[in-house]
């Protein structure tokens, strides 16, 4: 389940109960909102969910358009795919920061961020040539 699913389920409780609330919600709500008399406690609580769903499914679109982009990982059930996707990708980055891979930097990285030892700029330049 998503934020943007959750939030819109809640909006449609929010909405399906909104005759049986209404009367309490608006008596506790007149207490603290002076404004519009049509805006009562259940009125506001929708407007802010639709609001909040909107920007939540905006975010959910804009963030699988980036895990679109990320490259497919080759066999994910080998134990050392997130490994080597890890590498894969930092090898990329690297070419675009610095000129050229930097397996060395990359295997010290991927040691790093996975609290491992063993990887060395070997492998690293085997999972990127061949996709091991």
């Amino acid at each position: 389940m998503t934020c943007a699913g959750s939030a819109t389920d809640l909006r449609y409780a929010l909405e399906s109960w909104r005759e049986l609330l209404a009367p309490t919600g608006d008596e506790l709500w007149s207490r603290y909102w002076r404004g519009d008399p049509a805006m009562n406690s259940v009125g506001a609580a929708i407007s802010f969910l639709r609001a909040l769903q909107d920007c939540l499914i905006a975010i959910e679109k804009e963030q699988q358009s980036d895990v679109k982009r990320f490259p497919p990982i080759a066999r994910p059930d080998d134990p050392r795919a997130p490994q080597r996707f890890f590498a894969q990708f930092m090898i990329d980055i690297m070419l675009w920061v610095c000129g050229r891979p930097r397996h060395d930097v990359v295997a010290v990285l991927v040691c790093v961020a996975f609290k491992m030892k063993g990887v060395e700029t070997k492998t690293v330049r085997e999972w990127c040539r061949t996709g091991k």
